[in-house]
């Protein structure tokens, strides 16, 4: 249960939806923004399910995702050859979408 502030007598404000107000598949109708997920499979702080279930609600929307998935891989633990790969998955990511900028702006 979410809970926030006080209320008019002092008591606490709670909200039974605000850990369902902060899953971001709630939000995910409307989303146009492409979207790339990297995701460690072994993460325990963020569950691999909820990435693969915000990639499909988007691919659904013909939104362009990609998801990139490291086996044996957890929230920030990455190998040199994984930070390695996952910097050069990004990089070919915004180019594709950013655009290639001249290195003097």
């Amino acid at each position: 249960m979410g809970c926030s502030g006080r209320g008019r007598w002092g008591d606490r404000v709670c909200d039974v939806n605000g850990p369902l107000l902060a899953d971001p598949i709630i939000h995910a109708k409307g989303v146009t923004t492409p979207t790339m997920f990297v995701h460690g499979e072994s993460d325990h702080r963020v569950p691999i399910e909820e990435a693969e279930q915000m990639y499909v609600a988007l691919r659904k929307q013909q939104v362009p995702a990609r998801f990139v998935r490291y086996p044996d891989s957890y929230h920030g633990g990455w190998t040199p050859w994984r930070t390695v790969h996952r910097t050069w998955v990004q990089l070919e990511w915004w180019e594709q979408w950013l655009g290639r900028r001249p290195a003097s702006e």
